[in-house]
């Protein structure tokens, strides 16, 4: 692994690290639900408990799979922020009941995939804090999702409000796989100024 892809960070005029107090590292995303949630949201809070509630929803006439929360986040943010369980843990003598009241947690990515496979998702949408999936996978360190996304035709160099790109995002976090890959795109902090150069040329 390239150690560069980690020693590179962002200072500010006084030579300071830059900080994301923006990012959190919340993934109960059951917690911001409200009122605006569409039924495709809900279901992707519900996921957990409730998986069928999602091809349900999808299968809903009129369907916006862009549709928003109260932070501007789709479906599709959300299931990437949620970070679900990929193993079941095995009940316990201690805590039988509990286990068996449970449904079987299920991988974020199967989520995720589900709804991009529609076709119909904005991959490039920002949140009202400037948010991308790419941003949200980054940060949560999903490298499939990552990759999907960028064969979708995923941004590379937008920003969030706080000046953070998915490179930031993704070092902020210390997801070395996920710079590795944006490494083999020619993608890093400072690739905003290039790819601004090359959509004023084209």
């Amino acid at each position: 692994m390239d150690p560069s892809l980690s020693q590179v960070y962002p200072h500010d005029a006084q030579g300071n690290p830059i900080d994301t107090p923006d990012w959190r590292d919340a993934t109960n995303i059951q917690k911001e639900a409200s009122a605006v949630d569409s039924p495709l949201i809900k279901a992707v809070r519900k996921y957990q408990n409730e998986p069928e509630l999602l091809e349900a929803a999808l299968a809903e006439e009129g369907c916006d799979v862009n549709s928003l929360d109260k932070y501007g986040m789709t479906a599709l943010h959300l299931a990437l922020k949620a970070k679900l369980p990929k193993v079941t843990r095995a009940a316990t003598p201690a805590a039988p009941r509990r286990a068996t009241r449970r449904a079987p947690p299920r991988p974020v990515r199967q989520v995720a995939m589900a709804l991009l496979d529609t076709g119909k998702c904005d991959i490039n949408l920002q949140s009202r804090r400037g948010f991308t999936p790419l941003m949200v996978a980054a940060w949560k360190g999903e490298l499939e999702c990552c990759e999907k996304l960028i064969e979708l035709g995923a941004k590379l160099y937008v920003k969030d409000t706080g000046g953070r790109n998915a490179w930031g995002i993704a070092h902020d976090w210390h997801r070395e796989d996920v710079l590795e890959l944006f490494k083999k795109h020619d993608f890093h902090f400072h690739s905003v100024e290039i790819d601004k150069k090359v959509l004023r040329e084209a």
